[in-house]
């Protein structure tokens, strides 16, 4: 989840029809279940501000976005990083609130790289992902809305053996915080920048090596890719969905191994298409191994706004939310979706309201949060009070 000038929807579903607040839940669920999330960037000096300001909002669930292993600089040295989330932490606490941090998965960027000596890809070139080509995935400035110029954006393998030991320690790390949610964001395998949609990454030695282990098979000669007709195209496939699920689950370990209490998020984008093969991250396998999903939901073409969506295009969605909360059962489900990002002709509050509509009227498990990260508003979805939030929220957004 990356803070962008479009209007988010962050979207909790569960089977809740009251939002509450403390430890007073139904059997089966908890505060996850019944959160208001808004986001926030997070210095160490910000963390009763951020509070503060959370709790003028409603907001329940506070998302801070603080990085330690998917920024080099951190990753190297997070001493600064983990006294600021375990100052919110406190915070959050002190005012009966919740507050999670984001985190990358296999994605680490160097600020500044190009006047820098030092950053991932320089000083571990054989930790990254790469193409059958050999290509490593490298990326700079442009490449994604969130890599600026002059940065260094690259793709771990979750086989780098020394970087997954570090990843795990900096977990420990994190929830030793007190921190009550690790919400990592799309650990994946690289096919989804242009040029590496169907590359079926990664080749690099590490995972060759895992997946010779495992099946006896040269994944670089005796798979042909793209072919489902392939048996062992097939095996890989399925290695790296395994890969991904396994890493998730280490991750859901590990933090519960210093606080038993802490939840583990993971962000995914695809949902029940074809891209959930081709990145490797199945939310029908990850739900079993964590706390809850955080769904960044889309598919086919086009700018995914709710601004521009037909009925049809809202249908797909439904098919996708019911099977979200089939894989989920009593665990919550959240969805992130963009509404609005400058549409000439379509008012900020209308594709609001669509969105509204469609989680709160026509499923029986309906949504409990709507957010704007941009403009940092809160409403719940729940009548009567969310229809009068939403009207307030739509009223305050007609500036936008």
């Amino acid at each position: 989840m990356r803070l962008r000038l479009k209007i988010v929807c962050v979207v909790a579903l569960s089977a809740c029809v009251v939002a509450l607040r403390g430890d007073n839940f139904p059997s089966g669920q908890d505060w996850t279940n019944y959160v208001r999330i808004a986001a926030y960037s997070l210095n160490r000096a910000d963390a009763a501000k951020i509070v503060s300001n959370a709790e003028a909002d409603h907001v329940s669930g506070i998302e801070v976005d603080n990085d330690i292993p998917g920024r080099y600089e951190s990753f190297l040295d997070p001493t600064e990083k983990l006294k600021a989330i375990q100052a919110v932490a406190e915070r959050a606490h002190k005012a009966g609130n919740h507050a999670f941090v984001y985190i990358a998965g296999t994605e680490c960027i160097t600020a500044d790289a190009d006047k820098s000596a030092h950053t991932m890809a320089k000083d571990h070139p054989d930790w990254l992902q790469q193409k059958i080509t050999g290509e490593k995935a490298l990326f700079g400035g442009g490449s994604a809305f969130w890599i600026k110029k002059g940065d260094e954006d690259v793709w771990i393998s979750p086989f780098a053996t020394e970087w997954r030991v570090i990843y795990m320690q900096q977990l420990r790390q994190i929830a030793a915080t007190g921190i009550d949610d690790i919400y990592v964001h799309i650990p994946y395998w690289m096919t989804h920048f242009d040029g590496w949609e169907d590359t079926w990454a990664s080749f690099d030695d590490y995972t060759i090596a895992a997946f010779k282990k495992e099946t006896g098979l040269d994944a670089r000669r005796d798979v042909k890719l793209s072919d489902f007709s392939n048996r062992n195209f097939r095996k890989w496939v399925d290695f790296r969905i395994h890969a991904l699920t396994d890493f998730v689950a280490e991750i859901d370990r590990t933090a519960k191994s210093v606080n038993p209490n802490i939840k583990t998020i993971p962000e995914i984008y695809p949902g029940i298409e074809e891209e959930a093969v081709r990145v490797g991250s199945d939310v029908y396998q990850m739900y079993a191994v964590v706390d809850a999903i955080a769904h960044e939901y889309e598919f086919g073409s086009g700018d995914h706004m709710a601004s521009g969506r037909m009925p049809l295009d809202w249908f797909k969605y439904q098919v996708g939310i019911h099977s979200f909360r089939a894989f989920a059962q009593e665990k919550a489900t959240w969805i992130l979706n963009y509404s609005w990002d400058g549409d000439k002709h379509v008012a900020p509050p209308e594709p609001m309201k669509n969105l509204y509509s469609v989680g709160s009227n026509k499923t029986k498990k309906p949504f409990t949060v709507l957010v704007s990260q941009s403009i940092r508003l809160v409403c719940t979805s729940l009548p009567p009070l969310g229809t009068i939030l939403l009207k307030n929220f739509c009223s305050l957004t007609k500036a936008y």
